[in-house]
């Protein structure tokens, strides 16, 4: 029982560290981001809180774009997978990773789409680009619930570069809950 505790506490800190680590990290930066943010930019995100709502073409989009998301990262998980299994030797294992792999993409594209379908708590609000990165990029945005701004990075590997753009405002898909503003994807088709 002893040796079990010892275990689950080390795999815990291999696994759970690093990723404590960095995301306290990226709450550092982001902290020391936004106090640098201008004035005239938090007067903009505050004026245009407006309740907008989001119409059903661009609802329909951002599914579609869920959807390609997670059927393009299957899609490259698997090559991988076939490829190291290839140049390893084949095993039974193939087939309870690949379902694993498939059930967990297939969990987590329902886990984003599930925000969508409650309409009536959806809404459009303003971000303005404050860090853009090769692979993602840092929004900051009102959040008219807990009355500040906040800050969301949103990976944008599947993204045009062009539409992405550091220092300009864009607008966010935002579901309203009772602790907050929780953003689901940035509106840069």
């Amino acid at each position: 029982m002893d040796m079990i505790l010892v275990v689950g506490s080390m795999l815990c800190a291999v696994f759970l560290l690093p990723f404590a680590m960095v995301r306290g990290y990226r709450w550092y930066r982001d902290r020391k981001l936004m106090k640098k943010m201008s004035p005239e930019v938090k007067k903009k995100l505050l004026a245009n809180i407006g309740d907008t709502s989001i119409s059903e073409g661009t609802l329909r989009l951002v599914r579609m774009y869920i959807i390609r998301q997670h059927l393009l990262a299957a899609a490259v998980f698997e090559i991988v997978f076939i490829i190291a299994l290839a140049v390893c030797g084949w095993d039974i294992a193939f087939v309870y990773v690949t379902a694993g792999m498939l059930l967990g993409v297939t969990a987590s594209a329902v886990l984003r789409l599930l925000p969508l379908s409650r309409r009536k708590k959806l809404k459009k609000v303003m971000g303005f680009i404050c860090r853009k990165g090769r692979y993602g990029a840092t929004v900051m945005y009102y959040d008219m619930k807990s009355l500040k701004y906040r800050m969301f990075t949103a990976g944008t590997v599947y993204e045009k570069g062009d539409n992405i753009r550091l220092g300009s405002f864009i607008n966010l898909v935002a579901a309203e809950y009772r602790w907050g503003t929780h953003i689901i994807r940035l509106l840069i088709f």
